[in-house]
């Protein structure tokens, strides 16, 4: 599971939550790259760049 889309998406979630936005962006790339029609990957990942100003 370790270089598992999923993986990398709970990462950057959690990161998201706790205040981590900016380190966990890379995460939430990865995750969509790994996983591109995952939409749930995709709310993560839009979420870490509105938390960073990357609208």
């Amino acid at each position: 599971m370790r270089n598992s889309a999923e993986f990398w998406n709970r990462i950057c979630w959690v990161g998201c939550l706790y205040g981590y936005a900016k380190a966990v962006l890379r995460f939430g790339e990865k995750a969509v790259t790994l996983d591109p029609d995952n939409k749930s990957y995709q709310h993560n990942r839009g979420l870490a760049r509105v938390l960073t100003g990357d609208l």
